[in-house]
């Protein structure tokens, strides 16, 4: 593994404008390649909405669904998309019980008075 940043250029260093990220790839022990790609970071604007600070998302960092969480580590701002599994798919994991309802006893209803 490299011991720092410099040991990333010595294999290979790509950009994309297009896409808006550098590449670092470096050669590791018996041919393996390792590949990390990192997004450019981008300047927005930050704005006021009622009481609440906010930013629009551009488009290329949009995340699924409506939902996310967000976090501070430090100076950071952490959002993450939120992982979701369908109901039907919690279900099936669960394993059945193996014990019955307990029994409850029915009683009639109270008389209310109005």
């Amino acid at each position: 593994m490299p011991k720092k940043i410099e040991d990333w250029f010595v294999f290979s260093l790509t950009t994309s404008a297009a896409m808006g990220s550098i590449c670092f790839t470096h050669m590791l022990e018996e041919g393996a390649m390792l590949k990390i790609h990192v997004d450019k970071p981008r300047r927005v604007r930050l704005f006021r909405n009622g009481h609440n600070q906010a930013m629009r998302i551009p488009r290329e960092y949009e995340l699924p669904g409506d939902e996310a969480m967000m976090r501070r580590e430090g100076r950071q701002l952490i959002i993450e998309p939120i992982q979701t599994e369908p109901l039907r798919t919690l279900l099936s994991a669960w394993v059945p019980l193996d014990e019955g309802m307990p029994e409850i006893q029915d009683y009639p209803p109270e008389e209310t008075v109005l």
